[in-house]
């Protein structure tokens, strides 16, 4: 039964791990994209999430603290909840009021927060 943790905290990692990596490659990209949308120090920003991700994807696959492992990759996931017109959580319902993208993070958030029985 170890051997299947083991299995699910590298496919797990190897998710912010491979985004990590594409933070840093495309740092120029995404630092204008977030100075176009105001963001202060966009170049610092990216990075910093960039690291954050490395930390987070890092402390899942050893694991690491147990109990605040997930705290950097949830804090990063957290941020992709607003949408591109700055609504928050837009009600399924409404495809047309708003426009979010792919990258629904929810589905992720779980992953690092088991349900409860």
């Amino acid at each position: 039964m170890n051997i299947i943790f083991i299995i699910g905290r590298v496919l797990f990692s190897g998710y912010f791990l491979y985004s990590a990596y594409s933070h840093f490659a495309n740092s120029a990209a995404l630092a204008a994209y977030a100075g176009s949308k105001g963001v202060p120090a966009p170049r610092l920003a990216v990075l910093g999430s960039g690291l954050l991700l490395v930390i987070g994807a890092l402390s899942i696959l050893f694991g690491v603290r147990p109990g605040t492992r997930h705290l950097p990759d949830a804090r990063v996931l957290e941020g992709g909840r607003r949408c591109e017109d700055g609504a928050e959580n837009p009600v399924r319902e409404e495809r047309g009021a708003s426009r979010c993208g792919a990258h629904d993070h929810r589905s992720l958030q779980v992953g690092f927060f088991p349900p409860v029985v």
